[in-house]
């Protein structure tokens, strides 16, 4: 890394509040609106003058984002009365107690073949087919309908998952091998004699797929498993078919109009798939009812974070080190989270550093999704729902008492006519102020504020030009990003105030540069 100069860096004095929020949270300790940077270096960097410090205290920051830090360098920071989220990639400095990133970039999810429930856990979730099967009276799974017949029963949830971990420091990439466990059972329809060999008889097909909705087919992920009657070792009894170590390294080069469509910034199309399903296709044996209860989707640092007692002590000792809540405002996992694979993984991330120090929690930022949604494709499919908010979502199923939202709109979504180069997948549009402001407000903000329930969230604004660490100059790569003006700054800091932003998130406040 090379050594730190200045860049301009555009600060706005916000009004303070007194309101009372009754979070138990670091917001309700703080009379005002605390304002969080985030300077795009690590802490040794933004460390090695004293002069970076001095000016954040100056310029009122509350806090910011420390990427790897050590002992040293955080008796160094609290000595100016600074607050920190360590942010502990192991990237710089020989820190390799990354276990809070490494183990929130994991998959665990476990969608209910009935759906959603009471909505506790959100609203996302995979489908049944109302046509040939219904919910069991239990309320807990999905059973065949009576008179039988064949067709899917279980589809969807067509969600983004990973190809490979977000975080990596070397390459070769590494893949996400995933594990799929398909919990199902089969009860002998009493009115229907058995037919002779029905041992042998198919009961159903399950499949893993990527869909593609410009040609709405879909290509199998790993070859379909076939289970028969036998396979079910009885009548009545639940039992688990599973997928093992498969991963989606096969959809990775496949073209938008071959199989998926990409994620449109940062060529996420290396790391994500969209529309992924799991599928259960019912033959429609007269005989007997099939039942799916659940299918859970897990990967190794899902099932250790749960499951593992040691990695729950690594964790745990990690956060040890930094627990103080008077200097530390909670601990930075992984960095916007695409994938609902990774929302039950900050779930438990959180009550573990909750069990260090009740005081703290996980914290990350988030985007909005495309048009306040999951997907950019006009395809509504499962949690592709217009009604479904990816930051409701991700609120709900992490169970923390806010979120931090990243919502850059300048020359974001619709790009203005010339100079502006075209981006692909950004339309061009005279009218495009209006519609970006849009885009912000009824995408996401608008959507905090309609919910049974007021989501406390914190307001990200893009404060200056980003860095390009390729080339190590301070400009923005892509041709629709700009080094936002006073009057746009001061606009779209008061935007996310108007609609009730409790925290401002300043990004990126220092560069570095040759």
């Amino acid at each position: 890394m090379k050594k730190i100069t200045k860049c301009t860096l555009l600060f706005f004095v916000l009004f303070y509040s007194t309101m009372n929020y009754g979070q138990a949270h670091y917001f309700s300790k703080y009379n005002g609106i605390p304002i969080i940077a985030h300077t795009n270096l690590s802490a040794e960097e933004l460390t090695n003058k004293d002069s970076s410090l001095s000016r954040m205290r100056e310029l009122g920051i509350y806090g910011f984002y420390a990427t790897d830090i050590d002992t040293q360098i955080y008796n160094k920071i609290k000595s100016f009365g600074l607050k920190v989220f360590p942010y502990q990639l192991g990237w710089y400095s020989g820190v390799t107690n990354n276990e809070v990133v490494k183990y929130t970039d994991a998959v665990y999810t476990i969608w209910q073949a009935e759906g959603s429930g009471d909505g506790e856990l959100g609203e996302a979730k995979i489908e049944f087919n109302s046509v040939i099967g219904e919910i069991s009276q239990d309320g807990k799974s999905v059973i065949s309908s009576i008179p039988s017949s064949s067709g899917t029963l279980i589809y969807g949830p067509y969600y983004y998952q990973s190809v490979y971990y977000k975080i990596i420091q070397n390459n070769p990439k590494t893949p996400v091998n995933y594990k799929a466990v398909f919990t199902l059972k089969i009860d002998r329809y009493i009115p229907e004699s058995l037919p002779p060999g029905y041992e042998n008889s198919e009961v159903c097909i399950l499949r893993i797929t990527a869909y593609n909705p410009y040609s709405q087919t879909e290509t199998d992920v790993v070859p379909p498993l076939v289970l028969r009657v036998t396979d079910f070792e009885g009548w009545g009894n639940w039992k688990d078919f599973t997928f093992v170590d498969y991963n989606l390294g096969s959809l990775k080069n496949l073209t938008e109009l071959e199989l998926r469509m990409p994620s449109q910034t940062e060529n996420l199309n290396e790391y994500t798939s969209e529309f992924m399903q799991y599928k259960v296709e019912f033959n429609g044996l007269p005989f007997l009812r099939l039942s799916v209860d659940s299918i859970f989707i897990s990967d190794q640092r899902g099932r250790d974070l749960f499951n593992s007692i040691q990695t729950r002590q690594d964790i745990k000792l990690t956060v040890s080190q930094f627990s103080d809540e008077e200097y530390v405002l909670g601990w930075h996992g992984l960095g916007e989270p695409n994938s609902i694979d990774n929302y039950l993984p900050f779930r438990e991330m959180n009550n573990l550093i909750k069990e260090v120090n009740p005081e703290l929690r996980v914290f990350t930022s988030l985007t909005s999704g495309p048009w306040g949604r999951y997907t950019w494709h006009e395809f509504y499919g499962g949690v592709n729902n217009p009604e479904i908010c990816p930051g409701y979502e991700f609120y709900k199923k992490t169970g923390l008492d806010y979120i931090s939202i990243n919502l850059y709109n300048y020359h974001y979504p619709f790009i203005p006519p010339y100079p502006f180069p075209s981006v692909s997948g950004f339309p061009v549009d005279a009218n495009y102020i209006g519609k970006n402001i849009n885009y912000v407000t009824d995408s996401t903000l608008r959507k905090y504020n309609n919910f049974s329930e007021t989501i406390p969230f914190s307001y990200s604004s893009q404060s200056g030009r980003f860095y390009d660490y390729d080339t190590l100059t301070c400009y923005n790569k892509m041709g629709n990003h700009i080094n936002p003006s006073f009057r746009q700054f001061n606009y779209h800091i008061n935007l996310g105030l108007m609609f009730g932003a409790r925290e401002i998130t300043l990004d990126p406040v220092f560069f570095q540069i040759k």
